[in-house]
């Protein structure tokens, strides 16, 4: 890890912006997907990155499973408005801009489940993406993306 992302990590976050998260999870477990957000942020030069330092996270949540109360879930509730830069020829939102975002925020509700659980949070790179566009993102609307990671907490 770069010592910039380690500083990152290890900073401390002011109140306000975390009472701007809802969800039942505590205030440190709320602080893990901000900070990562952060970290993919830091980088100057990279793709999406006017995209990136849009995105908010609106909500972080642990828990159980409805079906299966052996496992617990992370719920991580990103959105961001679409805009102009982020259209396809069409005006819809473009999917690769979707799946970007989708990349970029899923890793988030797993690392915040993984410091739920007291296990490593730091995160990765997607192996696969797999995606069906049911309804375009227009422009000037808001691109939420819930984002659900569950495991079992009997492990």
């Amino acid at each position: 890890m770069s010592s910039a992302a380690a500083s990152i990590l290890s900073s401390d976050l002011s109140d306000d912006m975390i009472s701007q998260v809802a969800g039942n999870a505590p205030r440190e477990i709320k602080e893990v997907p901000l900070k990562w957000l952060a970290v993919f942020r830091a980088r100057e030069v990279s793709f999406a990155n006017s995209v990136a330092h849009r995105v908010r996270v609106t909500e972080v949540s642990i828990v159980k499973n409805p079906e299966d109360p052996r496992r617990i879930e992370g719920r991580v509730v990103c959105e961001i408005d679409v805009t102009q830069d982020m259209l396809s020829p069409t005006g819809n939102m473009h999917e690769g801009c979707a799946v970007f975002l989708i990349d970029e925020c899923s890793v988030c509700a797993l690392a915040a489940l993984n410091a739920a659980e007291g296990r490593d949070f730091q995160v990765g790179v997607s192996q696969a993406i797999n995606t069906v566009f049911h309804h375009p993102a227009k422009l000037s609307g808001i691109f939420n993306s819930f984002l659900r990671v569950s495991i079992d907490a009997s492990l």
